[in-house]
Formats: C-alpha cells, sequence, structure tokens
C-alpha cells in the first residue's frame, strides 16, 4: 500500500517559473497526442505492456523531435496509464464485470469473459469484430463467439464516445533518471532541499527550492500551482500495513455543524460548522455587493468609471482563489476527523506526537448511512 505526499515548492522567479511551464508543455504536446493515437481500439493491444506503445510510438514517427527522449517515453507511459484508468473507470461505472457474472451462468463461460475483460488485447480485438482466443481457457467456439458479441454491445454502451482528452499543460511524470536531489545552505546557516529536473536545454536542470525537508525518490510528478507561480513535487511512500482493528464497532451521523456524530454522541470535527457558516456570509455579503456594482455598470454602460470597476471589481480571480482555499481547509477538517475516527486513541497529532497505535483502539467496523440515492434531496 502507498501514500502519496505533496511537496511545495517556494515561489519561483519568472524565467525558472517560464522555463518549467515550457517543459511542462512540451511533455504534454507529446501526451496529447499519444492519447489521441491510442483511441484506436485495434491498438488497445499496446495497453498490455506501456514499453510496447514506447517502441510502437518511436518506429511511427510520434515522438518529437529535438526535446529529450527520455521525458517523451515518460509522455507514452503516462498516457498508457490514462486511457487504462478511462476504460477501467468506465467498465466501473456500467458494472460490467457483474452483468456479466449474472449473464453467464457456466464457470468456463464466466472465466473466459473475465479473462478477456483482463487483457486489453482481447478488449481491442473484441471492439474490432472479433473473438478472442484465450489458450487458458478451452469452451467451444459458438460460445466464445456468444461472449463476445455480448462484450462488445456492454463495453461499446459503457465506452460510448467518450475518450480522455489532454488539454491543459499543468503536470509530467518523471522517473529517477530525469531529476535528482541536491542540499545546499541558506543565508541563515538552514538546510535547503532541492529537485533538480530535466530542462529544454541539454545538460541543463531547473532548480525547484522544496520549503522543507522530505525524502524524494522513485517516480515523481511535478505539478504547476499557476496561482502562486510555484510547483509541488507528488512523491509515493509505502505505508507499512496494520494489523487487522478489533475494537468495538462505530456508527456515524454526517452533520453540517460538525463533519460527524459517533454512536457514543461524541461530535467529530465542530470547526466545520463554523468554517463553512463563515464562508457563507462571506460570499453572501460579497455577492450583494457585486449585484450592486453590475447594476451600476449596466445603468452607465461605457463610462470611465463602470470600465474601472469592470476591470478592478467584477472579475473572479480572487473569488475562485477564496473559494480554493475555504474548499481545502473544509477538507482539511473532514480529514483530520475521519482520521480522529478511525485511530481513537491511537491518533496521531502534534499534540500528543507518536502515541502508540494499538487494534483494539480502532473500531472493526464503521457504519454509515447512504444517501447517494436522493441525489441532493433533503
Amino acid at each position: 500500500m502507498k501514500r502519496t505526499v505533496r511537496l511545495a515548492t517556494l515561489p519561483l522567479n519568472k524565467g525558472k517559473y517560464d522555463e518549467l511551464y515550457s517543459v511542462v508543455g512540451h511533455y504534454t504536446n507529446a501526451k496529447r497526442v499519444f492519447v489521441a493515437h491510442l483511441r484506436q481500439a485495434s491498438l488497445w493491444g499496446l495497453l498490455d505492456r506501456s514499453k510496447s506503445f514506447r517502441d510502437y510510438a518511436k518506429t511511427h514517427g510520434l515522438y518529437p523531435t529535438s526535446i529529450n527522449v527520455h521525458l517523451i517515453d515518460q509522455a507514452a507511459f503516462d498516457a498508457v496509464d490514462t486511457c487504462i484508468r478511462h476504460i477501467e473507470s468506465c467498465f466501473a461505472r456500467a458494472n460490467i464485470k457483474a452483468k456479466t457474472w449474472r449473464r453467464f451462468t457456466d464457470e468456463n463461460e464466466r472465466h473466459y469473459a473475465y479473462a478477456c475483460l483482463a487483457r486489453y488485447s482481447a478488449i481491442g480485438q473484441i471492439m474490432g469484430g472479433g473473438i478472442p482466443e484465450i489458450p487458458t481457457v478451452a469452451i467451444p467456439p459458438d460460445a466464445r463467439a456468444k461472449i463476445a458479441a455480448y462484450l462488445h454491445r456492454v463495453i461499446r454502451d459503457a465506452l460510448g464516445s467518450s475518450w480522455p482528452t489532454v488539454v491543459k499543460a499543468r503536470s509530467m511524470s518523471l522517473d529517477s533518471g530525469l531529476y535528482s536531489v541536491a542540499d545546499g545552505d541558506t543565508p541563515k546557516g538552514k538546510t535547503r532541499r532541492y529537485v533538480q529536473v530535466v530542462s529544454s536545454t541539454p545538460h541543463k536542470r531547473i532548480s525547484l527550492p522544496l520549503s522543507g525537508i522530505s525524502r524524494v525518490s522513485g517516480n515523481i510528478r511535478v505539478v504547476l500551482d499557476e496561482e502562486r507561480k510555484r510547483a509541488f513535487v507528488h512523491v509515493s511512500y509505502d505505508v507499512a500495513r496494520q494489523d487487522r482493528a478489533t475494537g468495538p464497532a462505530v456508527a456515524l451521523d454526517w452533520g453540517i455543524t460538525e463533519v460527524c456524530t459517533d454512536s457514543s454522541g461524541v461530535h467529530h470535527g465542530k470547526e466545520y460548522g463554523p468554517a463553512l457558516r463563515s464562508m457563507a456570509e462571506r460570499r453572501n455579503k460579497t455577492g450583494k455587493a457585486r449585484n450592486k456594482l453590475h447594476a451600476l455598470s449596466k445603468r452607465d454602460a461605457g463610462s470611465r468609471r463602470t470600465k474601472h470597476i469592470a476591470r478592478n471589481n467584477l472579475g473572479t480571480k480572487k473569488q475562485q482563489a477564496r473559494l480554493r482555499r475555504t474548499k481545502a481547509q473544509l477538507q482539511t477538517i473532514s480529514g483530520a476527523t475521519i482520521k480522529e475516527v478511525v485511530y481513537g486513541d491511537g491518533n496521531r497529532t502534534r499534540a500528543k506526537k507518536r502515541v502508540p497505535q494499538l487494534p483494539s483502539q480502532r473500531p472493526r467496523e464503521i457504519i454509515i448511512e447512504d444517501l447517494s440515492h436522493l441525489q441532493g434531496k433533503v
């Protein structure tokens, strides 16, 4: 099991940020071409092994010139992963495996159907009107044809006309050969950690100063933060498996004034209500003021004052930034609350430090009410 940690960099100067944006742009352009090319079902056999698509893209001239070839390799692997995630998400939303189980009762037929769904080469062959041959499953040809026809129909309905597209140049994935980690001293004598990533210039790297000291290794993802002109480095860490929880079962009731209330009557996440109320009051107050300015701009359209108001007071940049901060605050409160419920007395915080986490402190079962069928109706 792995956990992804987001490491923030310090704000970057204009030259460094523009250079990083240029590299991400080259990566995104290459990935856009790869994802669009993989829309052909006849190429889905290359999804079983990402290096197969890399070799295919090189031999068919899909690789751009004058760009680091190892960076484009990562774009090819990323494109394969994006297409796989899209196909699997469509299968999950359509519940194809459950439908297949209900449709076929013979064990060999189920085995053949699931073997086809586990191989993207077989899925591509089915979508092309073919009938895959699975060596490990021996069933008659007419049964294979029947199963392939059924899978073609349900997969076609699940995928529809959808296919992922790469629009924004926002992130890139790097392996250990495309970056390095170095430490340096600040003017105040403190240690500063730098992640030096590949650049557009050969034999030159972009040095990204991290805001803290953290271990950076393995494959990473660099994500641009356009608002603050900085970047985030996403790193995956292995998480040790814990023993099975043996504590008493806990029932939760989600709330608005707090995140949840457990079956013992304890309210968790009491900061959630005040934060939500503050956001609502702020948006209400700001919205009323903006409505007045909108009315004024319509009444005196074309005047110098109206143009000044439209340019400086009716934008959405600050409004969207405030909304992002509020959502992040609510997510932090919710996450800390769930952690408090899951770990119980073993919950580690800055105040409690690294207290022992015993299986008896964690509930063996968490019971919640599923309200998704209401679709927002109360």
